[in-house]
């Protein structure tokens, strides 16, 4: 597997050294490099990027419909924020 220990591996390897982790996604159904975007599951991604102890997450806009990104971009913040926990957020519409 290229991540043994998964992805909370990895944060915890790099926090270890001091550093901190960002991760990249997608608002869309795909990412840029045509990986599994959000798609609306923005709570089920949020949730999940702070229980890998996520740093940073920046979005991209590549896969979804440009006119929602108004609503799109800021649901997911505030999916972000009601975890509680502080990652940078870089949103970039359109990609």
């Amino acid at each position: 597997d290229r991540f043994p220990n998964g992805i909370k591996g990895v944060a915890d390897y790099v926090h270890g050294k001091g550093l901190k982790l960002g991760l990249y996604n997608d608002i869309g159904t795909k990412t840029c490099g045509g990986y599994t975007g959000i798609d609306g599951n923005y709570e089920l991604d949020a949730n999940t990027f702070v229980s890998w102890d996520i740093d940073m997450i920046k979005i991209d806009g590549c896969n979804g419909n440009v006119a929602d990104y108004y609503q799109m971009y800021p649901a997911f913040g505030a999916a972000l924020n009601k975890t509680g926990k502080a990652i940078v957020y870089s949103c970039s519409w359109p990609a």
